[in-house]
């Protein structure tokens, strides 16, 4: 549908008494300012418009129940070594993990830095936004403000409206919420008698049952369809259930080049995906990252949105809290479950996630849902408008996802670049949409992406490449190249800005450990990349050739239909199973775990 032009005296630019602006930004979270930045450096005049009082977007905490943000406790799930500006680095001080105050303090240094703090305007929600007969933006404010520019570029987030709490749950007849409603559990007052529900997979639902595990009350965690988990930091020997440091080496930096040769990041990660099994439970039995049958689906690995809070899972294992599958029907404050069994609770928190709210556009906008724009930035019927921020990568972050997609924006606003037609952009955005859909068969978010694949379709916009000239004339960095992880400052090396300065944050980069902790300042390997590289061909080309992991998950299979639970012998060390034939088997498969963690250890 083409963009039609507002006639009314509302939008009449002669109205505004602003300057009119190259690009109106909508805004001021971690897409929003990555946007302004790269606006910036093209030389184009910009303002953001946000509604709050300070920029942050929902890392901007707060305890009013207006704004939708982070929980007081939420400590990231993606590393600052995947999160960061590419030309930005976080400081080593907030650990591998941050809190809402670190990305805080991160933010206001990075506005700083770029000088985006003049062009922001606070407290300025946008109520409309419409075309006028020049084919200019006008945009009106709740302070009665009135813009106009060439471009608009939507950075508002997902995180604007709670998804409505339908089906079975709905009929509860306990005390029902909204994981939303929540952003500490200082007041929610439950004493042993009581029994709650978290239902739903995702890192809310995690980072609920981490807080919950602290009051008496008895927990059941629920999850519709199954989950994969995948623990952010590795998991320490005898350490209690759910423990990890925020300066903990951090897994998601396991994607380096020499990764990337050994094994196919697409195809289920094979000859590797033992080993993240390993590293987040001690078990190459942990099948999805659970190893339970309730919540085990049919997905391959890699084919799913991963949940990075996998310690949460540590509860469940140690009893503390009971895994369930989907709810089936609630009779009063009766649960059932679609495997038959029932529970009597108190509680039910759903976490259901959000929806983006974007009435502020116009109509003809609207009706083309943001998983159908133009590699998921730009507006086919009106490349004048875009949307940062709203790819949603399996793994990785966001803020990285997002960065990607305003460097190459820029160039494009900047008119550095062309777009294809509008009509291509429309058959390229279904083409892509159908892949997603088809690689991502039972998730219902079609913005899901896999980030490797998603930044490969950047580069080639962008036109970076891995081997750049300024890569190629310094030897010392081609060495160390190959064990730096997939990450924003990989992109920055790929967009020829390395120079001599960057050698500390190479070696911070460089030969990430799959140990808990290493001693700091020194890389994992003693900084060798022949030896990465040995270890990397024992621990995954190896187990690849052996087909390893497909042996290890249809054990794992084998034992969670016969037991509940793949991890049985890491649940319950102390049990004694019977001198049987069954359990000759489950002795043998125990040792060869403890086997193959001794030996990728050792390797």
């Amino acid at each position: 549908m083409k963009p039609a032009t507002s006639q009314t005296n509302v939008f009449d630019s002669n109205r505004c008494k602003e300057p009119h602006l190259d690009i109106l930004i909508i805004g001021a979270g971690w897409s929003g300012l990555y946007a302004a930045k790269y606006v910036k450096q093209e030389g184009l005049n910009f303002k953001i418009l946000e509604s709050r009082d300070d920029f942050g977007g929902v890392w901007n905490y707060t305890d009013s129940p207006k704004w939708i943000t982070v929980m007081r406790n939420t400590v990231s799930s993606s590393s600052r070594h995947v999160t960061e500006a590419s030309d930005f680095p976080m400081s080593q001080e907030f650990g591998n993990f941050m809190r809402h105050q670190d990305v805080m303090d991160y933010l206001r240094d990075y506005s700083a830095q770029f000088d985006l703090h003049k062009d922001n305007r606070y407290n300025s929600r946008v109520v409309s936004a419409e075309k006028n007969e020049d084919k200019d933006w006008v945009v009106k404010t709740s302070d009665e403000a009135l813009f106009t520019a060439s471009k608009l570029i939507v950075c508002a987030g997902v995180h604007q409206t709670q998804r409505k709490i339908v089906g079975p749950v709905s009929s509860f007849g306990g005390q029902i919420y909204h994981a939303g409603d929540f952003k500490h559990f200082d007041d929610l007052t439950v004493s042993e008698a009581d029994h709650v529900i978290v239902y739903g997979g995702g890192e809310t639902a995690s980072d609920i049952i981490e807080q919950l595990v602290k009051k008496p009350c008895q927990l059941t965690w629920a999850i519709r369809g199954g989950q994969h988990f995948f623990r952010k930091a590795p998991l320490r020997p005898g350490a209690p259930p759910g423990q990890y440091d925020r300066w903990d080496n951090a897994l998601d930096t396991q994607s380096t080049l020499i990764h990337a040769l050994l094994t196919d990041f697409e195809k289920s990660k094979p000859g590797m995906r033992y080993g993240c099994n390993l590293a987040s439970s001690g078990s190459v039995f942990s099948y999805q990252g659970h190893g339970l049958q309730v919540w085990k689906n049919e997905t391959p690995w890699y084919h799913d949105a991963f949940n990075k809070n996998g310690h949460a899972v540590e509860y469940v294992w140690s009893g503390r809290v009971k895994a369930a599958p989907k709810i089936d029907n609630c009779q009063g404050q009766e649960v059932v479950f679609e495997d038959g069994s029932t529970v009597n609770a108190t509680h039910i928190i759903c976490c259901f996630g959000y929806t983006p709210k974007l009435d502020f556009l116009p109509e003809w906008a609207t009706q083309r849902p943001t998983h159908l724009m133009y590699k998921l930035v730009f507006h086919p019927d009106d490349p004048s408008l875009s949307f940062i921020g709203y790819a949603r990568p399996t793994i990785l972050s966001i803020p990285f996802m997002a960065e990607l997609q305003c460097i190459w924006a820029s160039q494009i606003w900047a008119g550095k670049q062309n777009l294809p037609d509008s009509e291509i952009m429309r058959q390229e955005a279904k083409a892509d949409l159908a892949s997603r859909e088809a690689y991502f068969p039972d998730y219902s978010n079609k913005n899901l992406v896999h980030p490797r694949g998603y930044a490969v379709d950047i580069f080639k916009l962008t036109g970076m490449k891995l081997f750049n000239e300024s890569v190629s004339k310094n030897r010392w960095l081609k060495y160390h190249l190959p064990s730096m992880p997939f990450s924003p400052f990989l992109t920055y090396i790929m967009r020829g800005k390395y120079s001599k300065g960057d050698e500390q944050r190479v070696r911070d980069h460089a030969f990430p450990s799959i140990y808990y902790k290493s001693s700091p300042g020194k890389p994992a390997f003693g900084g060798s990349t022949i030896k990465y590289a040995w270890n990397g061909i024992l621990r995954i080309g190896l187990m690849r050739l052996l087909s390893a992991d497909t042996f290890f998950d249809l054990l794992a299979k084998r034992r969670m239909n016969r037991y509940g639970s793949s991890m049985r012998n890491f649940t319950d060390p102390a049990s004694k199973v019977s001198i049987s034939s069954e359990g000759i088997i489950e002795r043998l498969e125990n040792r060869l775990d403890r086997f193959v963690g001794n030996w990728f250890r050792q390797t």
